[in-house]
Protein backbone atom coordinates (compact mmCIF):
# COMPACT_ATOMS: atom_id res chain seq x y z
CA UNK A 1 0.00 0.00 0.00
CA UNK A 2 1.41 3.34 -1.00
CA UNK A 3 -0.39 5.18 1.78
CA UNK A 4 1.54 3.48 4.60
CA UNK A 5 5.15 3.98 5.64
CA UNK A 6 6.73 1.41 7.92
CA UNK A 7 9.57 2.68 10.10
CA UNK A 8 12.17 0.28 11.45
CA UNK A 9 13.93 2.37 14.13
CA UNK A 10 16.97 0.19 14.89
CA UNK A 11 17.98 -3.28 15.89
CA UNK A 12 16.09 -3.63 19.20
CA UNK A 13 19.22 -4.43 21.20
CA UNK A 14 21.10 -1.45 19.75
CA UNK A 15 18.48 1.30 19.72
CA UNK A 16 20.56 3.69 21.83
CA UNK A 17 24.04 3.09 20.45
CA UNK A 18 26.07 2.47 17.32
CA UNK A 19 25.73 -1.06 15.95
CA UNK A 20 28.79 -3.21 15.38
CA UNK A 21 29.47 -4.55 11.88
CA UNK A 22 27.83 -7.86 12.81
CA UNK A 23 24.81 -6.02 14.22
CA UNK A 24 24.55 -3.97 11.04
CA UNK A 25 24.32 -7.23 9.09
CA UNK A 26 21.73 -8.51 11.58
CA UNK A 27 19.76 -5.26 11.21
CA UNK A 28 19.69 -5.65 7.42
CA UNK A 29 18.47 -9.23 7.83
CA UNK A 30 15.88 -8.07 10.41
CA UNK A 31 14.57 -5.43 7.96
CA UNK A 32 14.41 -7.96 5.12
CA UNK A 33 12.55 -10.41 7.37
CA UNK A 34 9.96 -7.74 8.22
CA UNK A 35 9.42 -7.08 4.51
CA UNK A 36 9.02 -10.82 3.96
CA UNK A 37 6.47 -11.14 6.79
CA UNK A 38 4.45 -8.05 5.85
CA UNK A 39 4.58 -8.11 2.06
CA UNK A 40 5.19 -11.74 1.11
CA UNK A 41 3.44 -13.76 3.83
CA UNK A 42 0.70 -11.30 4.83
CA UNK A 43 0.45 -9.84 1.30
CA UNK A 44 0.03 -6.30 2.66
CA UNK A 45 1.94 -4.65 -0.21
CA UNK A 46 3.52 -1.90 1.92
CA UNK A 47 5.59 0.22 -0.46
CA UNK A 48 7.46 2.71 1.78
CA UNK A 49 10.01 1.47 4.33
CA UNK A 50 12.00 3.96 6.41
CA UNK A 51 15.23 2.98 8.20
CA UNK A 52 16.31 3.83 10.84
CA UNK A 53 14.78 6.48 13.12
CA UNK A 54 16.77 9.36 14.64
CA UNK A 55 20.05 7.48 14.90
CA UNK A 56 22.34 10.29 13.71
CA UNK A 57 23.85 10.85 17.18
CA UNK A 58 25.52 7.43 17.00
CA UNK A 59 27.04 7.54 13.50
CA UNK A 60 28.91 9.71 11.05
CA UNK A 61 26.92 10.51 7.92
CA UNK A 62 28.86 7.93 5.92
CA UNK A 63 28.42 5.23 8.57
CA UNK A 64 24.68 5.85 8.78
CA UNK A 65 24.43 5.81 4.99
CA UNK A 66 26.11 2.42 4.90
CA UNK A 67 23.65 1.03 7.48
CA UNK A 68 20.70 2.27 5.41
CA UNK A 69 22.19 1.09 2.10
CA UNK A 70 22.81 -2.39 3.47
CA UNK A 71 19.26 -2.64 4.83
CA UNK A 72 17.80 -1.33 1.56
CA UNK A 73 19.67 -3.90 -0.52
CA UNK A 74 18.48 -6.75 1.72
CA UNK A 75 14.88 -5.51 1.70
CA UNK A 76 14.76 -5.11 -2.08
CA UNK A 77 16.03 -8.68 -2.54
CA UNK A 78 12.90 -9.86 -0.73
CA UNK A 79 10.52 -7.47 -2.51
CA UNK A 80 11.93 -5.37 -5.37
CA UNK A 81 8.78 -3.21 -5.41
CA UNK A 82 9.50 -1.58 -2.04
CA UNK A 83 10.78 1.96 -1.74
CA UNK A 84 13.42 2.31 0.95
CA UNK A 85 14.71 5.51 2.46
CA UNK A 86 15.55 7.36 5.62
CA UNK A 87 17.28 8.17 7.85
CA UNK A 88 14.50 10.07 9.66
CA UNK A 89 16.87 12.71 11.04
CA UNK A 90 15.75 14.64 14.13
CA UNK A 91 16.41 17.81 12.15
CA UNK A 92 17.33 18.25 8.48
CA UNK A 93 20.36 20.43 9.15
CA UNK A 94 22.24 17.75 11.07
CA UNK A 95 25.96 18.21 10.32
CA UNK A 96 26.34 14.73 8.84
CA UNK A 97 23.47 15.09 6.33
CA UNK A 98 25.66 16.04 3.36
CA UNK A 99 27.95 13.04 3.91
CA UNK A 100 24.91 10.79 4.24
CA UNK A 101 23.42 12.14 1.02
CA UNK A 102 26.66 11.82 -0.97
CA UNK A 103 27.04 8.20 0.16
CA UNK A 104 23.46 6.91 0.06
CA UNK A 105 21.30 9.07 -2.21
CA UNK A 106 22.18 7.05 -5.30
CA UNK A 107 20.69 3.88 -3.81
CA UNK A 108 17.66 5.22 -1.92
CA UNK A 109 14.15 6.09 -3.02
CA UNK A 110 13.46 8.86 -0.53
CA UNK A 111 14.96 10.95 2.24
CA UNK A 112 13.11 11.61 5.49
CA UNK A 113 13.42 13.95 8.43
CA UNK A 114 11.62 15.32 11.47
CA UNK A 115 11.33 18.95 12.53
CA UNK A 116 9.26 20.89 15.00
CA UNK A 117 8.70 24.61 15.25
CA UNK A 118 9.70 24.80 18.91
CA UNK A 119 9.07 23.47 22.37
CA UNK A 120 5.73 23.80 24.15
CA UNK A 121 5.75 26.76 26.48
CA UNK A 122 8.92 28.34 25.08
CA UNK A 123 7.11 31.50 24.08
CA UNK A 124 3.75 33.02 23.46
CA UNK A 125 1.49 31.83 20.64
CA UNK A 126 2.88 34.42 18.21
CA UNK A 127 6.46 33.24 18.89
CA UNK A 128 5.47 29.60 18.42
CA UNK A 129 3.75 30.38 15.12
CA UNK A 130 6.72 32.47 13.94
CA UNK A 131 9.07 29.56 14.66
CA UNK A 132 6.81 27.24 12.67
CA UNK A 133 7.63 29.28 9.56
CA UNK A 134 11.11 27.67 9.65
CA UNK A 135 9.65 24.34 8.57
CA UNK A 136 9.43 25.25 4.87
CA UNK A 137 12.91 26.77 4.46
CA UNK A 138 14.44 23.74 6.18
CA UNK A 139 12.82 21.47 3.57
CA UNK A 140 14.03 23.74 0.77
CA UNK A 141 17.61 23.56 2.07
CA UNK A 142 17.49 19.78 2.26
CA UNK A 143 16.09 19.56 -1.29
CA UNK A 144 19.02 21.69 -2.47
CA UNK A 145 21.54 19.38 -0.77
CA UNK A 146 19.78 16.33 -2.23
CA UNK A 147 20.18 17.76 -5.73
CA UNK A 148 23.87 18.40 -5.05
CA UNK A 149 24.32 14.77 -3.99
CA UNK A 150 22.51 13.01 -6.84
CA UNK A 151 20.71 13.64 -10.10
CA UNK A 152 18.25 10.84 -9.27
CA UNK A 153 14.78 12.07 -8.37
CA UNK A 154 14.22 11.38 -4.69
CA UNK A 155 11.06 11.89 -2.71
CA UNK A 156 11.38 13.96 0.45
CA UNK A 157 9.28 13.20 3.51
CA UNK A 158 8.97 15.56 6.45
CA UNK A 159 7.19 12.82 8.32
CA UNK A 160 7.22 13.91 11.94
CA UNK A 161 6.25 17.50 12.63
CA UNK A 162 4.12 19.97 14.48
CA UNK A 163 4.39 23.62 15.45
CA UNK A 164 5.79 22.49 18.82
CA UNK A 165 7.05 19.18 20.13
Amino acid sequence: RGDIMMNIPALPSAAARKMSAAETDAFAAFCAELVRIVNVEAKRGVVYWEVPNEQEDHYTGTELANVVRKAAAAMKKVDPSVKVGGPAWKQPWVASASDFLRTAAGQLDFISFHLYGGAPGDGDVATTLRRATNLGPASDDLRRRMKEATSRPLELFHDEWNIAW
